[in-house]
C-alpha cells in the first residue's frame, strides 16, 4: 500500500475552500487530438519505475506533538451553547469532536508519522485540594464548583511521539474520564511539548508541534503569570520545531486571532508566511494587516477540524510502502 500524500499547497487550498475562504475551479479536461481524428495511438510511454522498497525509502517518520486545550469551554458545542448531559449531547461537544478528529487522523497516519500528545493545563486530580472535573459535571453546571484547578497549572505530557501510537492516544484521553479545567494556559501546553521533544530529539527525525485551542489564554497577567506562549514558540523554532496552529471555534468570538496569528508566524506555518510575517527581536510576528486576515487553520465543526488535522498530517507524513 502506498499512501497518496497531499501537497501543502493543495491541502491549504482544500481547507480554505471548506472554510469558505476561497473557491477552487474545475479544470477543463483536454481531449486526445489523435484519438479524435481516428489516428493510431502514439508509442506508449515506458512503464513506471517500481516503488522503492521500505529499506530504500529515505523518509524518516517525523515526530508530531499535538498540544490540546482541555479548558471547560470544550464542554460547549462549537456554536458556544451547552448541550444536555446525555450520551447524544456529549457527542455535540467540542471535546468529543476534538478527540474524534485526533483519533481518526492518528489511526490513518500512524505508520508514517510519530504522534504524541500533551494537554494543557494538567489535572491535579485532587492533589493539594485542586481538581479538574469530567464532562458530566461541566454539562450539569458550567464552571462547576468541583473544578478547583490552580490559576495556571503546567501542561501535561500524555503520550510521547512514536509510530503506531493511535491506540496509545485512544486510551490516554477519553470523553468521559479526562478532566476539563478552568484555565487556558497555552504557553504551559507548548512548554510541555517542547520539553518532551527536546528530551527525545534525534537528528534523523524532524519535529513538529500542533496546537488545538478554542479560546484565549486567560492566564496571562494573572497572579504575575506570563503565558510564555510566544517565547515557547520562538524557542521551538530556534530548535527546528515548526508549530501549526488550529483554532476550533464556531462562534467567531472565542478565539484571540491576533495572538494565534503571531503564534503561526513564530512557528513558521502562517499562510503566505513571507508576506504576512515580519522578523521581530526574538522570532517572527504577524504584520499589522495580514492577508488573509487569519494565518492559522480554523475549524468550526468535526468536518473542518478533521480536514485541518488531515491536511497537516498528510503533508508531514512519510509515504509508507508495503
Amino acid at each position: 500500500m502506498t499512501r497518496l500524500r497531499i501537497s501543502s499547497s493543495f491541502a491549504t487550498a482544500l481547507l480554505l475552500t471548506a472554510c469558505g475562504s476561497g473557491k477552487m475551479g474545475d479544470p477543463a479536461g483536454s481531449g486526445d487530438p489523435d484519438a479524435a481524428a481516428g489516428l493510431p495511438d502514439a508509442t506508449p510511454p515506458p512503464p513506471p519505475e517500481p516503488d522503492a522498497s521500505p529499506s530504500e525509502n529515505p523518509c524518516r517518520p517525523p515526530q508530531l506533538m499535538i498540544v490540546l486545550d482541555r479548558s471547560g469551554s470544550f464542554a460547549r458545542r462549537p456554536n458556544g451553547t451547552l448541550p444536555p448531559n446525555t450520551a447524544d449531547g456529549k457527542k455535540e461537544t467540542r471535546w468529543f469532536i476534538a478527540l474524534t478528529a485526533i483519533k481518526a487522523v492518528s489511526a490513518d497516519l500512524e505508520d508514517g508519522l510519530q504522534f504524541g500528545l500533551a494537554l494543557f493545563p494538567s489535572d491535579p486530580e485532587g492533589a493539594g485540594g485542586q481538581d479538574c472535573s469530567n464532562l458530566d459535571t461541566w454539562l450539569e453546571e458550567y464552571l462547576p464548583p468541583e473544578t478547583t484547578d490552580g490559576v495556571c497549572n503546567p501542561g501535561e505530557l500524555k503520550v510521547s511521539p512514536a509510530l503506531m501510537n493511535a491506540s496509545a492516544l485512544e486510551t490516554a484521553i477519553t470523553v468521559n474520564n479526562t478532566g476539563l479545567c478552568s484555565w487556558t494556559p497555552i504557553g504551559a501546553g507548548l512548554a510541555a511539548a517542547r520539553s518532551e521533544l527536546d528530551a527525545i530529539r534525534d537528528e534523523e527525525y524532524a519535529q513538529y508541534s500542533l496546537l488545538i485551542t478554542d479560546g484565549k489564554d486567560n492566564c496571562d497577567g494573572r497572579d504575575g503569570y506570563n503565558t510564555g506562549s510566544l517565547a515557547n514558540a520562538d524557542a521551538m523554532q530556534a530548535a527546528g520545531i515548526d508549530l501549526y496552529v488550529v483554532g476550533f471555534d464556531g462562534t467567531g468570538a472565542d478565539l484571540d486571532p491576533a495572538h494565534l496569528n503571531d503564534l503561526a508566524c513564530a512557528g513558521h506555518t502562517a499562510f503566505d508566511f513571507a508576506t504576512n510575517c515580519r522578523e521581530a527581536p526574538n522570532g517572527f510576528r504577524a504584520v499589522a494587516n495580514p492577508s488573509p486576515a487569519r494565518l492559522y487553520y480554523l475549524a468550526t465543526e468535526l468536518g473542518s477540524l478533521q480536514a485541518a488535522l488531515a491536511a497537516i498530517g498528510e503533508d508531514l507524513s512519510c509515504d509508507v510502502v508495503d
